[in-house]
């Protein structure tokens, strides 16, 4: 691995546990670390998953997204507005319930890439990753990138995006903690 690149995914490591440490909560912190993730690795877009609070094994696309190139994914995004992934179901369900990053090198040759029949889904999209963003043991929000072009795995970006995940879920962890003491509430 070259010696910039090596300093590059440092630096988003470092970054990301600044955001970590200074965010409330896992949905302020996504895009700020996605926007990093983007900008240090060249994957063009990302965007959060986040458990559905009525049941916590499946997780949701949300709205919080960034692109490069803003509307470049608009297929993508119209498509999945919503999309429910059932825990395992998806390389986000995969990584959820696998607790490590999961990489689709090409997502038009990828039958886990779940999203391919969706009108749009594949428009524009060469590969994805998703990475767990794992807190007290568990996935409590998936973050997920796309390339305009298929890319094969990459071992030490999957080692640090994992890092990522871990540094994000002290969010997490820090909003149970935080629960915790007030409970129970005030009468």
């Amino acid at each position: 691995m070259p010696k910039d690149r090596e300093l590059v995914l440092v630096s988003l490591l470092q970054e990301a546990t600044r955001i970590a440490n200074e965010a409330d909560d896992i949905a302020g912190a996504g895009l700020p670390v996605i926007r990093a993730v983007c900008a240090a690795t060249g994957w063009s877009a990302g965007h959060l998953c986040l458990p559905d609070p009525r049941d916590r094994r499946v997780f949701v696309s949300t709205d919080i997204w960034y692109e490069d190139d803003p509307g470049s994914f608009a297929g993508l995004r119209a498509a999945i507005e919503g999309f429910r992934f059932t825990f395992g179901g998806g390389i986000v369900g995969q990584a959820a319930r696998s607790g490590r990053p999961v990489w689709s090198p090409d997502v038009t040759k990828d039958g886990n890439f779940i999203r391919s029949p969706l009108a749009g889904a594949l428009d524009g999209v060469g590969a994805a990753i998703a990475f767990p963003v794992i807190a007290r043991g568990v996935a409590s929000a998936v973050l997920e990138f796309f390339t305009h072009e298929p890319v094969e795995p990459d071992a030490r970006l999957l080692e640090i995006m994992a890092d990522v995940g871990i540094q994000l879920g002290r969010v997490a962890d820090r909003m149970a903690a935080s629960q915790a003491l007030r409970w129970p509430p005030p009468t």
